[in-house]
């Protein structure tokens, strides 16, 4: 990841993707490679024990980071691979 703006931001774009991504129906362990995290930090953020979300800038970007975790999936694209492209959308 090159792009510093985001780096606040990251631990709730992780919970966001990781739920979508569970929401798609894949594993946890899937979800851990495509997030470059453990299992168990996958397992946190969709129990939301981990990366909160605390930006509402976020929250009404649900729909790009949707589209992110759509590509990831179908792509096999680890987060780290696409965000830079995102980056832009997310934090201007």
């Amino acid at each position: 990841m090159r792009c510093i703006k985001i780096k606040r931001y990251l631990p709730a774009i992780r919970k966001m993707v990781a739920i979508y991504l569970y929401q798609m129906g894949l594993t946890q362990n899937e979800i851990a490679y495509l997030l470059e995290t453990t299992q168990p930090a996958v397992s946190n953020y969709i129990r939301g024990k981990r990366g909160q979300i605390q930006y509402k800038d976020l929250e009404e970007k649900s729909e790009i980071i949707k589209e992110m975790a759509e590509r990831m999936a179908k792509e096999n694209k680890k987060l780290n691979e696409i965000l830079c492209e995102y980056c832009p959308k997310l934090v201007g």
